[in-house]
């Protein structure tokens, strides 16, 4: 197994070229330690480096494997790998950090270290038990060696606090049964710009929420948000805070819920069950009329279908070096110069070299860069013109 290093810095990408490292005892627990303190490490496996960083989102456009952010949170700048996450593909390593420092090559180290089963740092911090797979954390802590403190935040209620700069804190929710939503408001007058807040709905509390962890149950509200009617089936509501300033963080924020009202919902069930059930029999008849009127012309998009070489010779032919692209502009897929190679430009304008787009078309069927099916976008340049 290899690691490729890509770092990330100030919200923009600057590519660090470092030897290959090979990882030669897969069945122990490597830990990769990196010398600079204002960073986190977080790794995926794949064939491309696929991280893309949304600034207005404060988001990953790509899920990561080895993301931990309680890791960063304690103050350690490494990442764990258990055997469990070994796998025969290649490791794309990014570097995150809030602070605008410069890195190059001669700057950032990375050392392994390799460690036997079981490895449990710091014997846990006397806040858990050690096991096969690691720290096994008591109640309401977190962390590879359980060194850090969820606090519970309990319903309806106000919380005034405060935050180091370039810290976290973390808080947990139990929630009630049968609730029907959640209200969270924060006090506009009382909370800094520089404050970023992750919420997530979760049956487990072994990672906390971040700005890397980019799925639909995640939410990013603004400072002066009100969420309202977010329905709940999760045992808990998971927060993360992260000051994002040099001087420390004050906010105060509510949080109030609704249960469900057991009469009404029976009520809504029936209702409920007799629309289905006259949909259902509406849907019969209408389909049963859409197929004798089949219309002369179909268009239709899978987004599981595998694009050809065949596909993309036709609607991407290859071609050398365009006028508006220069040569030391870069293939966003290798990071290396277009040169002179022969590219493909897809219906979206994006330009890649041409043997890298045909790899990436074996295991996705939009563009690399903007996330838009390749046919269809270039279907519909095509009608536009």
């Amino acid at each position: 197994m290899f690691i490729s290093v890509i770092i990330q810095i100030a919200l923009a990408y600057q590519t660090i070229n470092l030897e290959k490292l090979n990882f030669t005892t897969p069945s122990q627990v490597i830990r990769i330690i990196s010398n600079e303190p204002n960073a986190f490490l977080i790794g995926k496996f794949g064939q491309f480096p696929v991280f893309e960083y949304v600034s207005k989102q404060r988001s990953w456009m790509s899920n990561c494997e080895i993301c931990d952010v309680e890791n960063w949170a304690s103050g350690k700048s490494d990442m764990l790998i258990k055997p469990l996450n070994s796998v025969n593909e290649t490791l794309f390593v990014s570097m995150f950090t809030t602070k605008d420092i410069d890195i190059n090559k001669e700057d950032l180290r990375l050392k392994l270290e390799y460690h036997t089963i079981p490895y449990c740092p710091n014997k846990c911090s006397g806040n858990g038990v050690c096991r096969v797979s690691g720290c096994l954390c008591y109640k309401w802590f977190t962390g590879y060696d359980c060194s850090i403190k969820i606090e519970e935040y309990e319903l309806d209620s106000w919380k005034h606090d405060i935050i180091s700069a370039y810290s976290w804190k973390f808080y947990i929710t139990v929630l009630k049964e049968n609730i029907n939503y959640i209200h969270i408001e924060f006090d506009e007058s009382k909370v800094p710009i520089n404050l970023q807040v992750y919420l997530n709905p979760s049956n487990s509390y072994n990672s906390m929420p971040s700005m890397v962890h980019y799925r639909e149950k995640i939410i990013f509200p603004s400072n002066n948000e009100i969420l309202t009617r977010y329905y709940i089936k999760e045992k808990y509501l998971l927060w993360s805070l992260f000051c994002s300033q040099n001087i420390p963080c004050t906010y105060s924020v509510n949080l109030q819920f609704q249960q469900h009202n057991k009469k009404a919902l029976i009520l809504i069930s029936i209702i409920s069950s007799l629309s289905v059930l006259f949909c259902i029999f509406s849907s019969i008849g209408i389909i049963f009329l859409i197929r004798k009127c089949n219309s002369k012309y179909h268009i239709i998009e899978s987004t599981d279908r595998i694009i050809s070489i065949n596909d993309m010779n036709i609607f991407f032919p290859k071609r050398k070096r365009i006028t508006k692209i220069q040569e030391n502009d870069q293939c966003c897929i290798c990071l290396q110069e277009i040169g002179n190679i022969d590219i493909r430009m897809l219906g979206c304008f994006h330009v890649f070299h041409a043997n890298c787009i045909d790899i990436w078309t074996k295991t996705s069927y939009a563009c690399p860069v903007c996330k838009r099916p390749m046919i269809f976008s270039r279907a519909f340049h095509l009608i536009l013109k």
